[in-house]
């Protein structure tokens, strides 16, 4: 699905009462003609009396405007030349240039390119982190962060940004990071809150009459419908996009609609309308003579005539695009013609049941870093093997695909896998959806149970575990809830690997606290030592986690543990319909009184739990600790992680 620009032009904007003169320009670039925006800002530069000042901000829209053109090359030299002109400028006119470049090696998929350039755009901005220098700043952050798969600093960076344009008055600019949010979340699965996202945007451009704003919010959303397989939303999304481009005489963008709408009804079958509208942009690619354009051109013809059946004639199509992609030096659409070509070969691995290219499939996947269409692969894999009648290796490629929607975080991949699987051996499925939520160890002890033991509970011997994060008091006030939210899901979802690799089982989450044990429902032998060593791990990750946080200008926690050992009750405790596998008892409370004497960066362990693995770890005595409930002083011994 081709997506047109979604960056925040702001340099658009904020010239326009600053430079009254150049506001027919600016409006020109704002409504996305090019050719004439091109031609107005030629025109000025012939004028003799400019400053250097406004030289360098006609470069820089040129070099815009080339940038938005595809012609790369060009808009470089703009932007160089819009720097020779940087003793005139002040630190807000070289924020703006050092931004678009940055952007500009983002089309170009270069990203340590783009992190220079926003590094010496930060270099520039006011030392109060206010404003919409600052907002321009992070929201270019936040999107070169979604490209680079750190979806967590993304949207802690776009949610600080659309704080500041609000603070600032500048609600295009705020619709814009809506929209860059709505795709953002829209990769991570959460089609509805994409949507939400989107239509707030839209309301915020349709009340500012922002026809080009306008136009690419209707597109995301018409992807997003797509996505969801809701077609006919698609269709009245892009149709909408489609008549604003008309009315906006963007070419560019009418062949994109036309381009998309071709697609949707590609997968609808109605094949004479896909061809009808691909007809029209082939036209126009061939009359503009832009090599930019045939490719996108080539690349969508590939996809209808994948659908089509076509397999070969799609391959030689996208192997063309994918060519000119290069010759044009566009990394970026060279690797969504390359994403094309993999599921050309999914295809084709399907049809022809031949795994030979489901792995050259899987192959263009891995290098080009797309863990969805990764997970599609698998899953075909699977059916291909469950056709074959070898239940035991789709069911291995079954897993492995659900590994990639857990992580992921996306339901609606996870379910349509779980119907695959729920069609499968009862047993396995059951034990691959235990597994889930409590963790493999836990799930297979439930499983080989009777029902009467499921339904009970028993005495047991237990290693009981409590984590707790530790982060001021100024910070949590001063953090948006979404960023709270990312900061205990990074923190909290690397612990929760540590305890699983040491066989434990995480128990649940209060607050900034986690709750784990081991030795229960089955005994290993080391559990005692296994939770030392979770702690130790925990410890160990939350120190490099901070350090990344600390790098990206983020909250950062500090950490302690507190360990007890003891009998506990282990049993399921709730309703018939809703019940939860729990560890309950003196000794787990204890351990989190223990964990509440604990001073950040330090694990605490019970004198119990000391005992029983002094042998394999360096620790040392804690003064006896008096806690609520018991009448002696506890034994407590502080474990040295760091060793």
């Amino acid at each position: 699905m081709i997506s047109r620009d979604w960056s925040n032009l702001i340099s658009f904007m904020s010239f326009i009462n600053y430079h009254d003169e150049f506001r027919e320009g600016l409006h020109l670039v704002r409504e996305a003609r090019w050719e004439e925006g091109r031609a107005f800002f030629d025109r000025i530069l012939t004028e003799i009396h400019i400053s250097d000042e406004k030289r360098s901000f006609i470069f820089l829209n040129k070099g815009i405007i080339e940038s938005r053109r595809g012609c790369y090359q060009e808009a470089h030299s703009a932007f160089i030349s819009a720097l020779d002109f940087r003793n005139s400028l002040e630190g807000h006119d070289l924020v703006l240039i050092y931004n678009e470049q940055a952007f500009l090696y983002y089309r170009q998929n270069n990203l340590e390119k783009a992190f220079e350039s926003l590094d010496e755009s930060c270099s520039c901005l006011p030392a109060d982190r206010h404003g919409m220098a600052w907002a321009q700043y992070l929201h270019y952050h936040g999107l070169f962060s979604f490209k680079s798969q750190d979806r967590v600093t993304a949207m802690e960076m776009l949610n600080k940004a659309r704080f500041l344009y609000r603070e600032s008055g500048c609600p295009a600019e705020e619709a814009q990071v809506l929209d860059t949010m709505g795709i953002i979340i829209s990769e991570m699965g959460d089609m509805e809150e994409a949507v939400h996202h989107f239509q707030s945007s839209l309301a915020i451009k349709k009340e500012n009459n922002d026809r080009y704003g306008m136009a690419i919010t209707f597109g995301n959303l018409g992807r997003s419908s797509f996505q969801k397989l809701e077609y006919d939303k698609a269709i009245e999304y892009f149709s909408a996009d489609l008549e604003l481009c008309r009315e906006m005489n963007d070419r560019f963008g009418t062949m994109v609609m036309q381009n998309n709408l071709a697609r949707v009804y590609t997968v609808r079958k109605d094949s004479a309308k896909a061809f009808e509208l691909l007809k029209k942009s082939a036209v126009a690619a061939a009359r503009s003579g832009n090599l930019l354009w045939k490719a996108i051109n080539l690349k969508d013809l590939a996809f209808n005539d994948l659908y089509r059946g076509e397999i070969r004639r799609a391959l030689i199509e996208v192997d063309s695009a994918i060519l000119l992609y290069k010759r044009l030096n566009m990394k970026s659409l060279s690797a969504e013609s390359m994403r094309i070509r993999a599921m050309i070969l999914r295809a084709a691995g399907r049809f022809g049941e031949s795994e030979e290219f489901f792995h050259r499939s899987m192959k263009i996947c891995e290098e080009l870093g797309i863990p969805f269409d990764m997970a599609e692969v698998l899953f075909q894999m699977g059916l291909l093997y469950k056709k074959k009648g070898d239940k035991d290796r789709a069911l291995d490629y079954i897993e492995k695909a659900i590994e990639i929607g857990e992580k992921l975080k996306a339901p609606w991949l996870l379910s349509r896998f779980e119907r695959f699987l729920a069609e499968m051996d009862e047993g396995e499925w059951l034990k691959l959806c235990l597994s889930r939520y409590v963790g493999s160890t836990l799930s297979e002890s439930l499983l080989d149970m009777n029902r009467s033991v499921l339904h009970g509970g028993r005495k047991a011997r237990a290693h009981v575990l409590f984590a707790a994060l530790h982060v001021s008091r100024e910070e949590l006030f001063n953090a948006v809830p979404e960023e709270i939210v990312n900061l205990y899901n990074e923190y909290f979802g690397d612990f929760s690997d540590v305890i699983l690799q040491e066989k434990g089982v995480v128990e649940g989450f209060i607050g900034d606290e986690m709750m784990a044990y081991f030795g229960v429902p089955d005994e290993t032998g080391r559990d005692a030592f296994a939770a030392v060593s979770s702690a130790s791990a925990i410890m160990k990750r939350a120190r490099d986690i901070s350090r990344r946080r600390e790098e990206r200008k983020l909250i950062k926690c500090s950490v302690s543990c507190g360990i007890n050992s003891g009998e506990v009750y282990a049993g399921n405790v709730g309703a018939y319909l809703r019940m939860q596998y729990k560890v309950t008892g003196s000794t787990v409370n204890l351990a989190s009184r223990i964990l509440h004497k604990t001073e950040p960066w330090q694990i605490t362990v019970h004198g119990d739990t000391y005992r029983q693995i002094q042998q394999d770890v360096s620790a040392r005595p804690l003064e006896p600790i008096v806690v609520k409930g018991l009448s002696l002083p506890q034994e407590v011994w502080t474990v040295d992680w760091e060793l």
